[in-house]
């Protein structure tokens, strides 16, 4: 184990991906500048006109999963029979309460 953890095995280990390492370092100037013009073309862009409606459908996503998580994580606890029962039943109450939030919007 001392053999592949050493500094004998990592100089071998590094001989070994050696080329790989020489291939990501010769295209990280090029993956930089990307980026860099990626994050200039998004600060020029104009936000979308409908904003609000795309942080409402982020809050009920949210709210669906915090509410499963809740629910499971509920069940869990009243399966498992642990202490304090109403711990389990609140968390699954308050999961039910986020998928109830988290539903869809009515037409």
């Amino acid at each position: 184990m001392a053999d592949q953890t050493g500094p004998a095995g990592t100089a071998r280990r590094i001989a070994r991906e050696l080329p790989d390492i020489r291939y990501t370092l010769e295209r990280l100037p090029t993956l930089a500048r990307r980026l860099v013009e990626q994050l200039d073309e998004h600060e020029r862009t104009p936000p979308p006109p409908n904003r609000r409606v795309d942080r409402d459908r982020e809050r009920r996503q949210f709210r669906l999963l915090a509410g499963a998580a809740g629910l499971v994580a509920g069940a869990l606890l009243i399966g498992l029979d642990a202490d304090p029962a109403w711990l389990g039943w609140l968390l699954s109450a308050a999961g039910l309460l986020g998928l109830w939030l988290g539903r869809p919007p009515s037409p």
